[in-house]
Formats: structure tokens, sequence, C-alpha cells
């Protein structure tokens, strides 16, 4: 696991996120769904390690039924991973691969639920 951001990632994160946040953690897939790489804090999003021999829709349950996507990019706001901490699920392609990266939106999701 690196804790670097993939170019791929920082790229995507400049051009589809409005406002500077940090992403938790990124996967990155084959087409088939197969974990090549991933980074970040997995340790926050309770994704604790990841077999590279098992696409990662059946190691996860949040990513069931997400993959493969149909259009690019793919975003699912607000999911409760834990109690008090929500993400933001993004998962595109580019020409070679499938991305998953986990934006932490846990401020802007509780100033929501108060309103």
């Amino acid at each position: 696991m690196r804790s670097n951001l993939s170019q791929s990632v920082a790229k995507y994160l400049r051009t589809i996120v409005p406002i500077r946040r940090n992403p938790i953690a990124y996967y990155k897939l084959d087409r088939a769904g197969y974990v090549v790489d991933y980074g970040g804090s997995n340790d926050l999003c309770e994704i604790v390690s990841l077999n590279k021999a098992s696409p990662v829709d059946e190691q996860v349950p949040l990513f069931f039924g997400l993959l493969p996507i149909d259009s690019s990019p793919l975003i699912v706001p607000n999911v409760q991973l834990v109690q008090g901490r929500f993400i933001d699920v993004h998962i595109y392609e580019d020409q070679s691969w499938q991305w998953i990266v986990l934006i932490d939106n846990t401020e802007a999701a509780t100033i929501f639920q108060q309103q």
C-alpha cells in the first residue's frame, strides 16, 4: 500500500471535485475488478486488508453492485461508513484502469443532517 496519491487520482481530484477535500483511500482496479494497487488510510474506512486474488466488490460490501460502472464517473455521496464518518465514493475509468476514490465528507454531511 502506498500513502501518496497516484497521478491519475490527483488529476481526477483536480478536475472533478469542486472544493479541496482530502481523499481517505483509493483503489486501482483492472477491468475485471481485481485490485492492482491501493493507498491511503484504509483503516479509517474499516477496510483492513485486500486480497489481490479476488474482485474488490467481493471483499468490500460497500462496492458490491457498483462495478463495473456504466458511465464514468459514478459518484455516490454521503455514505456512512461508521458512526459519525461519511464519505463520497467516486468511481471512474481512465484509459487502462478503474479507480475507486473515497473522499472524506463528514463535515458537510453532518451539517446537512443538522439542517
